[in-house]
């Protein structure tokens, strides 16, 4: 299987490939059991290959006389051993063409870096460190430091560490470098960030880990490095005695980013202790910035939702909070979470009727009909706000919400009661009577051509829904024709083409 996965790697497919031929496997076992002196070998490859598929479940037939490894981590490990077979007991190829045919060629390749892990963590330590430091010689700013990267993780390979402890320590202080390299930041930001979890992960024990995590987590310029450093030290260093008092620190008093990560690492990793809750509830209510309320109320309906006061909070955050992301993070909490309380629906139903924002009257408009169809008032809001609603977005989703909700629940047109197919041609305005009640959006030229018409959503409602009703040609030719929005003209006279 080695010498498989060995010529699947060099296929124009590559590692990524993971196919070979029919031909080309009975071949190589055939070949190989010529070797070991096998009786009838083409007969006994036949049977091997049956049972690798049909017993070991290790090859897979993929049709047209091709077959594959079931799993990409059969194909990385023989390739692997096929390579450290053919260096350490073959010896058919050396340390240097291990280095530069092998890693030099690959190490850009991600697909690659499974196997060179393996390879690393297969042949003695001295000759993998010799290779981790060939890696750290290329040069990877065209590349995203992927050498760099590859060789923290064969590092973590290695059978001992400690015989290798100047390639250990030099790779440590590149990585340590990257954080605070200062030059050309802004185009290494990225590679900053996987240093920072390089270094936590590879060298988590190592003295200078921790403060040096500590130190970015507090006072890093980017955020984005505060982030990581946050992250990795609950991650790692979770029962540190000064991790606890650091994240609850920089929840309450840091950046809004960095506000943000701490109270996600406390209810993650904190959920139990005494003082999360408090402070989950604090920053839902009081933070200064809105993107921390959302989260924390995300965090407490998560995470506490059996707690007596995260109803209460929810509900006080939907009604009442300044920010309109807030109040539409607090209604779909709820009516995910506690669809069955008997003030879910209230609280729904005044958002969706009276809230001063469009965007919140349209989260509530969609929870109610995703989650109370069959409730007597839902139909009514959703009729109420396509027709009398002032945000055009708002009248389209709830025309779709709408017409994908009841459209199944209704007689066909032809029936005594055709209300939804009226209603939509009411909204498009297709039948003359209705001219005077059709949905009143207009496009201004200098308006977002891709704004949503709510006629055209409806329009497209009536195609989805009733494509054969007898009057539905009709009432393209009536939009392609004579409606004053040149997108919707288009977008009748397309369908059109194609009845």
């Amino acid at each position: 299987l080695g010498k498989v996965a060995y010529f699947m790697q060099g296929n124009q497919g590559g590692l990524a490939g993971n196919l070979i031929s029919g031909e080309d496997l009975e071949r190589i076992i055939k070949e190989e059991l010529k070797l070991r002196e096998v009786n009838d070998p083409r007969a006994v490859a036949k049977v091997m290959i049956n049972q690798l598929r049909t017993r070991n479940f290790i090859l897979c037939f993929m049709g047209a006389d091709y077959y594959a490894f079931v799993h990409r981590t059969f194909l990385e490990y023989f390739c692997a051993w096929e390579f450290v077979r053919k260096f350490e007991k073959k010896q058919e190829i050396s340390l240097e063409q291990l280095k530069t045919e092998v890693f030099g060629k690959h190490w850009p390749d991600e697909s690659w870096h499974e196997v060179l892990r393996l390879i690393v963590g297969m042949i003695d330590s001295i000759k993998a460190g010799e290779i981790i430091e060939y890696l750290m010689a290329q040069d990877g700013e065209g590349d995203e430091l992927k050498n760099l990267f590859l060789a923290g993780d064969c590092l973590s390979e290695v059978r001992n560490r400690y015989e290798i402890q100047s390639t250990n320590t030099e790779l440590l202080n590149h990585f340590k470098d990257l954080i605070h390299y200062s030059k050309n930041r802004h185009k290494f930001h990225y590679s900053r960030f996987q240093a920072v979890v390089a270094v936590a992960t590879h060298w988590q024990d190592h003295p200078d880990t921790l403060p040096l995590l500590q130190q970015l987590a507090r006072y890093d310029q980017y955020w984005m490095v505060r982030r990581t450093a946050i992250q990795q030290l609950a991650l790692g260093y979770k029962d540190h005695l000064d991790t606890l008092p650091l994240l609850q620190q920089l929840a309450s008093y840091d950046k809004e980013d960095v506000r943000r990560t701490a109270i996600e690492q406390l209810a993650q990793g904190y959920q139990d202790h005494p003082d999360t809750l408090a402070l989950l509830q604090q920053s839902a209510r009081f933070d200064q910035h809105s993107l921390v309320r959302c989260r924390a109320i995300i965090l407490l309906a998560q995470g506490y939702k059996d707690h007596r006061d995260t109803l209460a909070l929810l509900q006080q955050s939907a009604r009442s909070d300044k920010d309109s992301r807030v109040r539409r993070t607090a209604l779909e909490q709820l009516a995910q979470g506690y669809q069955d309380h008997r003030d879910t629906l209230a609280i729904l139903q005044e958002s969706a009727r009276s809230d001063k924002n469009s965007s919140v009257r349209l989260t509530a408009l969609e929870q109610l009909a995703q989650g109370y169809q069959d409730h007597r008032d839902t139909l009514a809001i959703l009729q109420e706000s396509v027709r009398s609603d002032k945000d055009s977005w708002l009248r389209s989703t709830a025309i779709e919400q709408l017409a994908q909700a009841w459209h199944d629940r209704v007689a066909w047109p032809t029936a005594n009661q055709p209300w939804l197919w009226e209603f939509l041609c009411v909204r498009v305005a297709a039948l003359s009577e209705h001219r005077t009640l059709n949905d009143p959006f207009e496009r201004d030229q200098d308006e977002d051509y891709d704004n949503v018409n709510p006629r055209q959503v409806a329009l497209n409602a009536i195609l989805k829904y009733y494509p054969n009703h007898s009057q539905t040609r009709s009432l393209l030719l009536d939009r392609a024709e004579h409606d004053p929005d040149p997108k919707l003209r288009e977008f009748a006279q397309e369908k059109l083409a194609k009845l």
